[in-house]
C-alpha cells in the first residue's frame, strides 16, 4: 500500500531533475533495468487534470452542446446526423472523463445538473466561436456567399439597417444575414465577444470601450 502525495509545483520541478522521475518515453527501458532487483517496485502516475480532461475532443463537446440545447437525445442525434445510442455513449464517455454527472433524465427530457450548467456556459461560448469560424472560412472560399451576423437596436434596425440590407442584397443576392435585435449594450458586447460581425446602434458609443 502506498501513499499518494501532491508535492506542489516546486517539489515537482525537483522531481523532474531527480532519478525518481522517468518520462513515459523511457519507461520500458527503466522497467527492464529494475526487474529482478530490490528496485522493482515502480509507480506510474498521471495527473488527472492533464491526463483525463484532455482526452475529450471537440466532437464530445459538440454532442454535449446539442443535447443541452434541445434537451432531447433523439433531436440532438438528428442534428448531428448520428444515432441516439452513439449520442448516449458520447455523453457517458464525457461524464467519465470529467468525473461528474452532466445530465439527469426525466420525462420531459435531458436536464443539466448544476455541474452541467456551469460546463455548458463555457462549451456554448466555444462552440459559437467554432461555428462562426466555419462560416467565415466558407465566406473566404466563396467571396460572394455566406452569412453576415448583425446585432442592432430597434431604432437602428428600422431607420438604417433594413434599407441597407435590401440595397446590399441587390448587388450580392447570395449573401445572407442573421440579425439579432438587442439593446446598445448587448449589441456592443456581442461584437466584442465575436458573436456578430457588425453592431448597428443609434446611441453614442463614447461611453463604450470596444477593444
Amino acid at each position: 500500500m502506498g501513499s499518494y502525495l501532491n508535492p506542489g509545483s516546486t517539489a515537482f520541478q525537483g522531481s523532474l531533475r531527480s532519478q525518481i522521475y522517468i518520462d513515459k518515453s523511457g519507461l520500458i527501458e527503466k522497467t527492464n533495468t529494475v526487474l529482478g532487483t530490490e528496485q522493482k517496485y515502480v509507480c506510474v502516475s498521471r495527473p488527472r487534470r492533464f491526463g483525463k480532461s484532455m482526452a475529450a475532443n471537440f466532437e464530445y463537446y459538440k454532442v454535449f452542446y446539442y443535447v443541452s440545447k434541445y434537451e432531447n437525445l433523439t433531436k440532438a442525434a438528428s442534428v448531428l446526423k448520428t444515432s441516439q445510442p452513439a449520442v448516449t455513449r458520447t455523453i457517458h464517455n464525457l461524464e467519465n472523463i470529467l468525473g461528474c454527472r452532466l445530465f439527469t433524465r426525466s420525462k420531459s427530457g435531458m436536464k443539466l445538473t448544476p455541474e452541467g450548467k456551469i460546463f455548458y456556459q463555457y462549451v456554448a461560448a466555444g462552440c459559437a466561436q467554432f461555428f462562426k469560424a466555419e462560416d467565415n472560412l466558407n465566406n473566404l472560399i466563396s467571396l460572394e456567399n455566406g452569412t453576415i451576423y448583425i446585432s442592432a437596436t430597434e431604432t437602428a434596425l428600422h431607420c438604417y439597417l433594413f434599407e441597407a440590407v435590401r440595397d446590399f442584397n441587390i448587388q450580392y443576392p447570395n449573401v445572407h444575414f442573421k440579425i439579432l435585435n438587442n439593446s446598445t449594450t448587448d449589441s456592443v458586447n456581442a461584437l466584442k465577444e465575436g458573436k456578430v460581425d457588425l453592431a448597428v446602434v443609434s446611441a453614442s458609443l463614447q461611453c463604450y470601450r470596444l477593444f
